[in-house]
């Protein structure tokens, strides 16, 4: 569920651990006056997780139905996260934050599936995959600490705590999606089925991170989830897979780097 690339994040920490030592001046405070700002500008990058939840429908494992699905579950998909950041002071402590963020993957796979019909695929796991771009505008209150020492530097480092609101807007859910057979090259052109999910999505969301000031910018690491409330299925007849699923419901796990001023 939570497949975010690990190595990647170790990879990203150690680095910015040798950048922090190597470019700060022991004796020296970097941007001190940085907390008198009463806003500043950045951008992110980062990469994220989405996975889905749902509820099967009873008739769900019916034999008697021909559409029906023997079998069904949930699928989880990585995206790569660009945007921007924008931060307003509040209190010393307490500030509001938004980051619009571009999610980009080629195809979501949204679930897999083994289908009663046709027969010559009966026995085979297929999946189903739609064309997925989103546009992420989360809002969130940040609660920060204080500035502290680190690798015996002073002021260098603070952590921080945040939660808020979120809604989710997915560019490319109007495409048909297309069927995968997972054991073979098979690919349904996807003529056949309708949008499976709507394009916009809403939740809260909630995080942690870690900024680190160096010279010119404030370098800040943090790991976010993202939990989406609405049902995002849409119930129509002409997609009769997602009959077989109640309520399905869109996930993320972030792991982003703001880099602001």
């Amino acid at each position: 569920m939570f497949n975010i690339p690990r190595k990647q994040i170790i990879v990203t920490l150690l680095l910015l651990g040798f950048s922090v030592s190597s470019w700060a001046q022991r004796d020296v405070v970097n941007q001190p006056n940085h907390d008198d700002l009463p806003y500043y500008l950045g951008m992110s990058i980062g990469v994220s997780n989405s996975f889905m939840n749902f509820k099967r429908s009873d008739r769900t494992f019916n034999p008697q139905d021909s559409t029906a699905a023997s079998e069904i579950y949930p699928s989880s998909n990585f995206y790569y996260v660009l945007g921007l950041s924008g931060t307003l002071k509040l209190s010393t402590h307490l500030l509001a934050r938004a980051t619009p963020n571009l999610l980009i993957i080629g195809q979501k796979n949204i679930f897999t599936f083994k289908a009663n019909l046709p027969p010559a695929l009966a026995t085979d796991t297929l999946s189903m995959n739609i064309p997925s771009t989103i546009l992420h505008l989360p809002v969130n209150i940040k609660y920060q600490s204080d500035r502290y020492n680190f690798l015996g530097l002073p002021d260098l480092m603070r952590h921080y705590v945040f939660g808020g609101t979120m809604i989710n807007f997915d560019l490319s859910a109007n495409k048909s999606p297309t069927l995968r057979n997972i054991s073979s090259k098979f690919r349904d052109p996807g003529g056949n089925f309708s949008n499976p999910i709507k394009g916009v999505d809403w939740g809260f969301e909630a995080g942690l991170g870690f900024s680190f000031y160096l010279r010119y910018a404030t370098i800040s690491p943090e790991i976010k989830f993202s939990y989406g409330l609405r049902d995002i299925k849409y119930t129509d007849n002409n997609n009769k897979i997602l009959d077989n699923i109640d309520k399905l419901t869109s996930n993320f796990v972030y792991f982003t780097i703001h880099i602001e001023n």
